[in-house]
């Protein structure tokens, strides 16, 4: 298979390739681990086959603070061909890794150390905003008493919006909030991936 099936196939259903949803954006120093990890691609052939501005940006990284969200999604889907080998075990494990990091550092630890579940999880889904534009998540928890606990985090998003690779990510991404919180067999199932929202739900058993 090409390396750039993948990107393709999600760019497909977008209406103008790299250059759709431009409202959408996100923190570009999410991404860096991910861009850092890419083999190097030749310019002239990203460029005639995305973008010579998604091209540079491969190259050189960001020149602002935030990336288009469909670059994070070309971005995440030439990694999982270029890096992991379309492994699907391989990805996770590096996505979940990648995200622990994140929230292992000494101020992410310290907030979800003394939080309940429930708050770190409408945290998560308040706080979107603070790394994303042009989507938005929405939290609902399930009943205190039901066991195992559960939360919904739905994400609402113009069509098709995150590619395949990016919504494991943010799989992974709450997966590594399960683990470093006090609560035990932590599980993240996607309920849907619409057109225009995506469901995930939380199950974890209190300590």
């Amino acid at each position: 298979m090409d390396p750039l099936d993948e990107a393709l196939a999600y760019l497909a259903r977008l209406p103008h390739g790299t250059a759709s949803f431009p409202e959408c954006m996100v923190r570009a120093s999410i991404y860096e681990p991910w861009r850092n990890e890419l083999p190097a691609l030749d310019l002239r052939s990203t460029s005639e086959v995305f973008s010579p501005s998604f091209a540079t940006y491969l190259r050189s990284g960001p020149s602002d603070d935030w990336i288009p969200e469909v670059w994070a999604s070309v971005l995440l889907e030439l990694w999982f061909t270029g890096v992991v080998d379309r492994d699907e075990a391989r990805c996770r494990a590096r996505l979940r890794q990648g995200n622990r990091e994140v929230f292992e550092s000494p101020l992410y630890r310290a907030v979800v150390r003394v939080l309940s579940p429930s708050l770190v999880i409408m945290g998560m889904a308040r706080t979107w905003n603070l790394t994303r534009r042009g989507s938005s998540a929405k939290a609902t928890m399930g009943p205190r008493s039901a066991s195992p606990r559960t939360g919904e985090i739905m994400v609402s998003h113009p069509p098709w919006l995150f590619s395949e690779r990016q919504l494991i990510g943010f799989e992974e991404g709450f997966m590594a909030v399960g683990g470093i919180l006090k609560v035990a067999e932590p599980r993240v199932r996607r309920l849907s991936a619409g057109e225009l929202a995506t469901g995930f739900r939380l199950e974890w058993t209190d300590r």
